[in-house]
C-alpha cells in the first residue's frame, strides 16, 4: 500500500485479522447515513428482524459492535451464532435485532436506503 493515509486507516480495521475500530468510530461522525451504507452492504432483513452479517469480526468484535450501536444509536442488539455454517475459527457470530429494535433501526436508515436496496426494508418504510 503506497498511500500513508490509507495505511493508517487499514491499520484501524485490520490487526492480525479484521477488527471493529470501536475507539475510532465512537467519537467519529458515524451517523444514520453511515449505518444505512453498512446495512446495504452487510445487513439483511429476516421477516421483521435485522441482521448485520458481522462474522469477520469474531465474538469480541461483535461485542464491540453491540456496544457501539447502543451508545451511538440507542439500539439494543445481541450477538447471535450461526450454527448452520462453518466459517472457521470464531467466525460464526453476527449482530441481530429484536422486532422492536429492528423497527427503530429501520426508522433511522430508511431515508438513506437506495432504491435498489429497498427490498431490505419492510413495506411501511418504502418510498412509493
Amino acid at each position: 500500500m503506497s498511500n500513508k493515509g490509507l495505511k493508517r486507516i487499514y491499520s484501524l480495521f485490520y490487526n492480525n485479522g479484521k477488527i471493529f475500530p470501536y475507539k475510532y468510530l465512537v467519537d467519529s461522525e458515524f451517523d444514520a447515513y453511515s449505518l444505512a451504507i453498512w446495512y446495504m452492504d452487510d445487513g439483511s432483513r429476516h421477516q421483521k428482524n435485522v441482521r448485520m452479517h458481522t462474522y469477520g469480526f469474531g465474538y469480541r468484535g461483535n461485542l464491540d459492535i453491540m456496544k457501539f450501536l447502543n451508545e451511538k444509536f440507542d439500539l439494543i442488539t445481541k450477538v447471535s451464532q450461526n450454527q448452520k455454517e462453518v466459517r472457521g475459527n470464531d467466525k460464526c457470530h453476527f449482530i441481530s435485532f429484536s422486532v422492536q429494535e429492528s423497527d427503530k433501526f429501520f426508522s433511522l436508515v430508511a431515508p438513506y436506503i437506495l432504491p435498489c436496496f429497498q427490498y431490505k426494508l419492510p413495506p411501511k418504510y418504502l418510498n412509493n
